[in-house]
């Protein structure tokens, strides 16, 4: 696990915030400007700070998460999984039977692209920093 800004992450997952410019090599986040979603009354897209899209991305995700049993608990390393592999897979057990917890989504390719989508549809709003 890996010490970052966001908390602890996998190696892999702090590979991917790295190479999705959310982070730096030292694990803090970077504070570098995206595109944002259009303005209805201008047309022209928002500059928004790169840590605010992987925020509504990571909301949109926990937002749209199945139903969750009681034995399992899903981190922001495990969101970061979910963007970076599309896929989380959990064992639980509950009342002495094995089960597995299992999520499946399109991979994340590029965070401000998904997070001007979410946005756009109006699942969440962007945070202001």
């Amino acid at each position: 696990m890996f010490s970052s800004d966001v908390g602890l992450i996998s190696v892999d997952n702090f590979r991917y915030l790295y190479s999705q410019r959310v982070l730096n090599k030292n694990g803090r986040i970077l504070w570098e400007l995206v595109e944002g979603a259009n303005t209805e009354k201008t047309g022209k897209h928002k500059v928004i700070q790169i840590y605010a899209a992987f925020r509504n991305v990571v909301k949109e995700i926990k937002g749209n998460l199945p139903r969750i049993p009681d034995s399992v608990s899903v981190s922001l390393n495990d969101i970061v999984t979910i963007c970076r592999t599309g896929r989380l897979e959990t064992e639980y057990e509950e009342e002495g039977r094995k089960y597995k917890y299992v999520i499946e989504r399109k991979k994340i390719d590029n965070i401000p692209k998904k997070s001007r989508e979410i946005v756009s549809e109006g699942a969440v709003l962007e945070d202001v920093f």
